[in-house]
């Protein structure tokens, strides 16, 4: 088993070496995925604590990036929380040195073992991976229930991403969706497959189709009706890109009022999102068909977040505090959850470009679905 290897690799000082080799052929196969695909793929990575902490770590990532010549961003860390426990001040400059070099940072098996929220206030995590016991009990009228719940809405309040584990049926994917969780991870969509099979799944066939494309069609929304008509895909699009470009506003206003301490707006009107075009578009403009889909719950979810961290913000800016130039750099409190909510913007998109005319899965082909 992966945990009884891990110890003893650990135990043996082979974790080094072996956690090495894994840098570098996860970011080369990322590379080569990407090359294949024709887009940028994400590469997410365990890391064992004692790896991640070892002086020599930090060399062996930068040639891992060097040798794959992937971007930075493109990958993802994975870290349980056997590596917070080492101690706050060493975990921080290691997590600084992996965030500046673009590289996000994934709480994997989040909710088990003494798993602290104080974590999360100390450290920029970007996405919290929930354990498969929460998700295996989610229809019951159990505590991990409640506690997924509370997860979720937690991840929504800090503005990362939340990926569920251990999805293994259609039940457990639609209760996800219904609290916001639209990141699943389990057999339902694929077990592990071997390079050869994943680069199939990348590949485009001759009318542009991938069989990721189709897995996505399905997962996008709970009742897996994701492909919308042309003209309603149109119509979405606009919509989207008018958010967008709304979004865009909102963070040049923001720099300027940290830069003058000013804004033409008042702390009580930017605090209320229902004002705000993008609120307008959610509660009055998009269609009772995508009001269904899980990304609308998240998408509300964080955008009242954005707003009320605005809000915020603006306080800060107008009383001339520090922190407000640091919420506003790359990787800080308030970039953090508009990245977040821009995401969600870019998940709208993509919807609104899935061509209809691809082909659908059968209703039992999901074992496949990702």
């Amino acid at each position: 088993m992966p945990d009884g290897f891990i110890s003893a690799a650990e135990e043996t000082g082979l974790i080094l070496e072996l956690g090495r080799w894994v840098l570098i052929e996860g970011c080369c196969k990322a590379a080569e995925f990407a090359g294949i695909a024709g887009r940028p793929i994400v590469m997410s990575l365990n890391v064992s604590s004692r790896q991640l902490l070892h002086p020599d770590f930090p060399g062996h990532l930068q040639e891992a990036l060097d040798t794959s010549a992937i971007d930075p961003r493109m990958l993802q860390l994975e870290v349980t929380e056997s590596v917070f426990l080492t101690g706050g001040a060493v975990v921080g400059a290691v997590f600084a040195r992996i965030r500046a070099l673009g590289i996000q940072i994934a709480f994997d098996d989040f909710g088990t073992g003494y798993s602290s929220l104080s974590y999360l206030e100390r450290f920029q995590i970007d996405t919290l991976k929930i354990d498969r016991s929460f998700v295996a009990r989610i229809d019951d009228a159990s505590s991990k229930s409640e506690i997924l719940r509370m997860i979720v809405s937690l991840a929504h309040a800090l503005g990362v991403d939340i990926v569920a584990e251990g999805v293994e049926n259609r039940a457990q994917r639609d209760a996800l969706g219904h609290l916001g969780c639209t990141h699943l991870q389990g057999f339902l969509y694929s077990r592990a497959v071997p390079p050869d099979d994943a680069a199939r799944m990348l590949a485009p066939a001759a009318d542009g189709a991938t069989e990721l494309d189709q897995l996505l069609s399905e997962t996008l929304s709970a009742s897996g009706d994701a492909l919308l008509p042309a003209e309603q895909r149109c119509e979405l699009r606009e919509q989207v890109e008018a958010a967008i470009t709304t979004h865009y506003h909102w963070l040049d206003l923001l720099n300027a009022a940290v830069a003058s301490g000013e804004s033409p707006y008042s702390i009580a009107e930017i605090k209320r999102d229902d004002l705000c075009p993008i609120g307008v578009w959610l509660s009055t403009t998009i269609s009772d068909t995508l009001r269904t889909m899980p990304l609308y719950y998240v998408t509300k979810s964080r955008h009242a977040v954005f707003h009320r961290s605005m809000a915020r913000l603006l306080a800060a800016a107008k009383a001339r505090q520090p922190q407000a130039v640091l919420s506003m750099q790359p990787g800080g409190d308030m970039m953090m959850v508009a990245v977040a909510l821009l995401r969600t913007l870019q998940d709208w998109r993509a919807i609104a470009t899935l061509d209809s005319g691809l082909p659908r899965l059968p209703s039992e082909a999901s074992a496949r679905d990702r």
